[in-house]
């Protein structure tokens, strides 16, 4: 937790005397964050769960009961 602080001292002080630098971060930090908003972040409904499983469940039944089928003759 402590290099985060001293990190973050060090950009604070950088931006202060550094107004370039202060665009270019701010600018880094507006890309990456639009970049990130979508990632990882698929809400799934109750309901679309409940098919998925289902759809799953189903599958394997299935697929035992053709193994059992095929296996008999």
């Amino acid at each position: 937790m402590d290099e985060k602080r001293v990190l973050a001292e060090m950009e604070q002080a950088l931006r202060r005397q550094d107004r370039r630098f202060a665009t270019r971060m701010d600018r880094m930090n507006t890309t990456c964050s639009n970049a990130e908003q979508g990632r990882f972040t698929r809400d799934v409904s109750r309901k679309e769960l409940t098919l998925l499983v289902l759809a799953t469940v189903m599958t394997a039944v299935l697929m035992g009961v053709m193994t059992v089928i095929l296996n008999q003759t």
